[in-house]
């Protein structure tokens, strides 16, 4: 098996592009193959920046892999449990745990990486109508914290007949990042962009304020 810095380096020679770490802007990558990608952009940040935040919706963050991948990847660096400790993890099981994470976030939690945004909302269980409604209110969220520190989320689509119906939400927030990296869609029909949920003047909205979005009346019990 090749050492971490190996295998990042043949995904992103497969890929478009190396990631805009600098960049301030929402940055999706899609594809099984780059999350090794995620995850060494997850180690950078933190050997280099400081702290990062990461919201875990589809139980991918990998903390051996990330030692190991600054073991090999950072000489001069911090040591790898002082890089591991800038990582503050954030897992969610469900669509309403994810979206209840992202919407009470300290406004001070930048950079952030959400690994999985969409896995949780393919979920058939939750009605369609209630998943749109979560991903509206998380949407204005992610795309105000990107427009002042990198945003970088991690997309899957649905397999096979999973969640028919819901290709639209990996399709359109491909459509609405600033950056993607990864495979060509294997569908280049337009989709219908989510209605989004209005933003106040004010920004990202006050912990208080985002509970009362989730339980907002009309809401499917959690």
């Amino acid at each position: 098996m090749p050492y971490p810095q190996m295998l990042v380096r043949k995904v992103e020679s497969e890929a478009v592009a190396p990631l805009p770490l600098a960049a301030v802007g929402l940055v999706a990558l899609h594809g099984t193959a780059l999350m090794p990608v995620a995850l060494a952009t997850i180690a950078r940040l933190a050997a280099q920046r400081g702290p990062v935040w990461v919201v875990d919706g589809g139980n991918s963050f990998d903390a051996l892999w990330v030692a190991r991948f600054l073991a090999s990847s950072t000489p001069g660096g911090p040591a790898p449990h002082l890089a591991l400790a800038r990582i503050h993890v954030s897992r969610a099981f469900t669509c309403h745990q994810l979206a209840e994470r992202l919407l009470t976030l300290p406004a001070s939690a930048s950079p952030l990486v959400i690994l999985g945004l969409l896995d949780t909302f393919y979920d058939e269980n939750v009605p369609y109508e209630e998943t749109r409604r979560l991903l509206n209110c998380i949407w204005p969220v992610v795309r105000d914290r990107s427009r002042a520190a990198p945003v970088l989320v991690t997309l899957a689509a649905p397999r096979g007949t999973e969640a028919a119906g819901r290709r639209a939400f990996f399709e359109t927030f491909l459509r609405l990042a600033d950056h993607t990296l990864g495979p060509a869609p294997e569908v280049a029909r337009p989709s219908p962009q989510l209605p989004l949920w209005h933003v106040p003047a004010a920004g990202i909205p006050a912990a208080r304020e985002a509970r009362a979005l989730l339980r907002a009346p009309g809401a499917a019990a959690r």
